[in-house]
């Protein structure tokens, strides 16, 4: 079992390397400044989230991932659906590969989760700068301003779990590069709508 002081800083230093590639693909394929990108940002992150299971040992925690997860996947949706469907027909409906990760890997897929909420106020930001203060957003609004998805008060309560930090690690990383799968998938999908 691997112990450290802090388990936030290792989980940084230790996933770095796959958090970039993930989001240079991510912003590279889907870029959020397009109507057609940010539509496939939603779509790829309604895979995600719908693909994602995690679960641990404190029912407490499970039922506010459940919560939270059904809260994003809801407001994906939403914004899918005030954009009246707007190209979404022309991606593939894509069926991932379950992810399930438990006890200490579940930590770590949390803090790829609650730490993308930190990315979603400049994506925002962005998305509102260059579609304009009607597009659909609630599924950043929620990111950015969801109290259950608050990075200190994850982080508190990582910090408070005793937890195998490589394990914690090893689940980060596999969330990823789910993400990065899922990702690959949609390969493609953005040239074709914009032509």
């Amino acid at each position: 079992m691997v112990q450290t002081e802090d388990i936030r800083v290792f989980l940084r230093d230790k996933t770095t390397p796959h958090h970039i590639a993930v989001e240079d693909r991510l912003t590279y394929l889907a870029p959020v400044s397009t109507l057609s990108g940010y539509v496939l940002h939603l779509v790829i992150m309604r895979d995600f989230y719908q693909s994602l299971i995690v679960s641990n040992r404190d029912p407490d925690i499970d039922i506010s991932w459940s919560v939270t997860r059904t809260k994003i996947l809801d407001s994906i949706s939403t914004d899918l659906e005030k954009m009246n469907g707007e190209n979404t027909g022309k991606y593939r409906r894509s069926t991932p590969a379950i992810l399930s990760l438990e006890n200490d890997e579940a930590w770590g897929a949390r803090y790829v989760v609650i730490g993308s909420s930190l990315g979603a106020h400049l994506l925002r930001k962005t998305v509102i700068a260059s579609l304009g203060p009607d597009i659909p957003a609630d599924y950043l609004g929620y990111m950015t301003n969801n109290p259950d998805s608050g990075w200190k008060c994850f982080v508190e309560t990582l910090r408070s779990q005793t937890l195998d930090a490589q394990s914690t690690v090893n689940g980060a990383i596999k969330t990823f590069d789910h993400l990065a799968e899922i990702i690959e998938r949609h390969r493609g999908e953005h040239d074709t709508i914009s032509s």
